[in-house]
């Protein structure tokens, strides 16, 4: 698949990468947890439930750790309806209004989990879903998973691999390729909500964000792009680093129109007030969700009750939502016999 070889031998993972039993799901299926260690001591812990990052500890001068993603300690927090805590999205990542779409003269009707409108793949999405491993790279590992024809309403038997491979430079990249028996619309993302303080109850309102993008799309009062893209203006510029709770009172859920120039090349940062932990995300993504959760609800996360207001921020490359009713949009639909590829790419410093 992809070109990509399947093991025939039992997997013998890397020294770097260890795992342990993360409990049984609702169902019967075996859940593992996979630990990524760097020299600098960060450590990253996937699930291969929804390829959720669990936790990504930072080394502190003090010797101990901070956790910098919100999720859940138990498993069973996970099987639960919630906020897409630091999963893999699909197969369609954000909105698409009143759940339908035509491509060729045929309509298609969607799962609808968001009023009227499908969102990020519907109920039984790709982070609801049990990921095979299939591969072990040399600093990595390979996961599966064959979305089948008329799930959640999309066409055509897609079949998605991630490669996940971590580097001495404390970065880790995910590569999202994925191929399909029909024509079909095909947005991936991943969507941690990042607190780089930790503490339980504590808002990310003064972190420091910066987007690469000098345009976004504006929306409606659903969240869907009304297909105008608009230029920033005061509140929503972040082409340089400012603290959030600079800008909009009801906070931020827009979608950024990325300045693509190089993949070596930050498409976003965050950084804490003091400088001492910064993010930098690349990607070939078109677009960039930005979401500071700012009516996420009451949540019990892994250190306690989260701030009802902005707990964390979500950083998603994507295509934009709702494309396939825009043809002004970049075109999401993958066609039979093509290959989609995404790259997404955390860089730590600490």
């Amino acid at each position: 698949m992809l070109g990509i070889g399947y093991l025939s031998v039992p997997l013998k993972l890397h020294a770097l990468i260890t795992s342990y039993p993360f409990g049984t799901t609702s169902s019967g299926q075996e859940v593992t947890c996979y630990i990524f260690r760097y020299p600098s001591g960060m450590e990253i812990h996937l699930l291969d439930y929804g390829l959720t990052i669990h936790k990504l500890l930072i080394p502190q001068e003090d010797g101990k750790f901070r956790d910098v993603v919100l999720g859940f300690d138990e498993l069973s927090s996970y099987e639960q309806t919630h906020p897409y805590f630091g999963c893999i999205i699909g197969r369609y990542a954000n909105r698409i209004k009143e759940g339908q779409f035509e491509w060729k003269g045929e309509q298609f009707r969607l799962s609808r989990n968001d009023g009227s409108n499908h969102l990020h793949g519907g109920p039984q999405g790709f982070h609801r879903q049990l990921w095979t491993l299939h591969e072990k790279l040399e600093e990595g590992l390979v996961f599966t998973y064959t979305s089948p024809d008329g799930e959640e309403g999309f066409p055509g038997d897609l079949q998605v691999e991630v490669r996940i491979q971590m580097t001495a430079d404390n970065r880790i990249r995910f590569d999202h390729f994925a191929s399909t028996t029909k024509d079909t619309p095909v947005n991936l993302t991943r969507h941690e909500y990042w607190n780089l303080d930790q503490r339980s109850g504590k808002s990310i309102e003064d972190h420091q964000v910066s987007i690469r993008a000098e345009h976004y799309l504006e929306v409606d009062k659903e969240g869907i792009p009304t297909g105008a893209i608009k230029r920033v203006d005061e509140m929503m510029n972040f082409t340089s680093l400012k603290a959030i709770n600079t800008g909009r009172k009801e906070g931020y859920d827009h979608n950024y129109v990325i300045k693509q120039d190089a993949l070596e090349v930050p498409i976003a940062r965050i950084t804490k007030p003091d400088h001492s932990i910064t993010m930098q995300l690349f990607s070939n993504s078109p677009g960039l969700q930005f979401f500071t959760a700012n009516n996420l609800g009451s949540w019990e996360g892994k250190y306690g009750a989260l701030a009802d207001r902005s707990p964390g921020l979500c950083l998603e490359p994507q295509h934009f939502p709702d494309a396939p009713n825009h043809p002004n949009f970049p075109g999401p639909f993958l066609l039979e016999g093509d290959t989609f590829h995404q790259i997404i790419i955390y860089a730590f410093e600490f």
